[in-house]
């Protein structure tokens, strides 16, 4: 009987420590862009992170190719091959211009360490003046290597006179986040019903001379013996 307790305890500790193992191993997530005009979705990252860890990841990033105009749309999320089903967010086309920095964040739940959904940002790299002169010079170069590619492939441009930052050498950041627990309701004291399943009736208030009553019957005998006390001394 003990050596059969004992078996239950160990086979129990080695699920345990095998459920946290999987937990804590190195997870991958693929994250996809769709644009509105196309009919299947590209592959936009792959991302490898810890279950337990914030950090991170980028083990490959295509961005869409350029035309990037601000009417296109762009779908960014999970998808599933399998049962087709889509999940993220939409943004223009204009967001994966390269003078812009991207990032995504990937919504992970903690019981099974995997996305469940996914945020797209772009932002400015640099001053809003800086950053429209650098943009106006990458629209030249890219005008000058357009016409001089004769295969006729878009030739990534790099943008000069920019001051670069640890960020600005990742053409994309990565950041896990996970659920945070809601607030927790503060209850009242639960309504004890009687055995017939009434509510208790509330107390009717007391008087004041049911509240005080003793301090007045104080007061009377006080007032007595002080009047007595003089005629002792006749």
């Amino acid at each position: 009987m003990r050596l059969q307790q004992l078996h239950v305890a160990v086979s129990a500790l080695l699920v345990s420590y095998g459920l946290a193992s999987d937990t804590a191993a190195t997870q991958k997530a693929t994250v996809w862009t769709w644009p509105v005009s196309s009919k299947s979705p590209q592959q936009l990252a792959q991302v490898s992170y810890k279950g337990d860890s914030s950090n991170a990841t980028v083990d490959s990033y295509t961005p869409p190719p350029a035309p990037y105009e601000a009417d296109n749309l762009i779908r960014v999320g999970l998808y599933d091959p399998k049962t087709s089903e889509w999940r993220g967010v939409v943004t223009s086309a204009s967001s994966f211009d390269p003078i812009y920095q991207h990032k995504l964040t990937l919504h992970v739940d903690d019981a099974v360490a995997e996305p469940y959904h996914v945020g797209f940002t772009a932002y400015a790299k640099q001053p809003p003046q800086e950053l429209a002169k650098a943009k106006r010079k990458a629209e030249r170069s890219a005008s000058r290597a357009a016409r001089s590619s004769q295969a006729g492939k878009p030739t990534d441009v790099p943008i000069k006179g920019a001051k670069k930052t640890d960020e600005d050498e990742q053409p994309l950041l990565v950041v896990i986040e996970r659920p945070v627990p809601g607030p927790t309701p503060h209850l009242n004291k639960p309504v004890v019903l009687s055995p017939d399943g009434k509510a208790p009736e509330a107390e009717p208030e007391k008087s004041f001379i049911q509240k005080y009553w003793w301090v007045l019957a104080a007061f009377l005998v006080l007032q007595v013996f002080m009047a007595a006390a003089p005629e002792d001394k006749k």
